[in-house]
Formats: C-alpha cells, sequence, structure tokens
C-alpha cells in the first residue's frame, strides 16, 4: 500500500493516465486491490512476477496465509495491518500519507 500511497502525487505531478504495475505472484491480489482504490481514474495494468515456485511448500503457505489476511483487513477496514495501519483512502487527503494507528 505504501508504494501506491507513494505513487500518487507522482502520478498526478506528470499527468499520467496509465500505469503498469509488477508485483509478486502471491501479491497481486493485495496491489490490484489497492491499486484500483489508489488510482480509480487511471488506466491500471498489472503484471504478476513469478515467486511461489522458487519456495518450499512452507513457505508458499505462509505467504499466501499472510496475503489472505492483509486482503481482507483492507476489504473489511479500508486498512493494511501490517507495519501501523495505513488506509487506502489517505490519497484523497492532501498531507495524510503517513501511518495511522
Amino acid at each position: 500500500m505504501d508504494d501506491a500511497l507513494k505513487a500518487r502525487p507522482i502520478v498526478d505531478t506528470y499527468h499520467a493516465d496509465r500505469l503498469s504495475v509488477v508485483s509478486s505472484d502471491f501479491h497481486l491480489d493485495r496491489v490490484r486491490f489497492v491499486f484500483e482504490r489508489v488510482f480509480p481514474d487511471k488506466v491500471v495494468e498489472f503484471r504478476e512476477a513469478d515467486y511461489l515456485d522458487t519456495r518450499s511448500p512452507e513457505e508458499r503457505e505462509r505467504l499466501l496465509a499472510h496475503e489472505a489476511r492483509e486482503l481482507q483487513s483492507l476489504r473489511e477496514r479500508g486498512e493494511s495491518i501490517v507495519g501501523g495501519a495505513l488506509k487506502v483512502d489517505s490519497w484523497q487527503r492532501p498531507g495524510s500519507l503517513s501511518k495511522h494507528s
């Protein structure tokens, strides 16, 4: 979420209409959720990079469980639960791109 929120003012400054976002395969659902909310007025293209196949079964399970928890938090509360709460809609409030408790 932090990347999307920090990218918003840059994208606005340069008046970009289209974005390409690349993320790990296990992370793409959450990335899509966040970028579609932070950039509702832009055309956003998503590409995944293979990663899960390089991990052990235990690591894959851990990563997927983490992503499921984070995506659920975003859907239910609109905020990330890792490293303090980042609000998915904070880009709409100038000066509010910092972490919230």
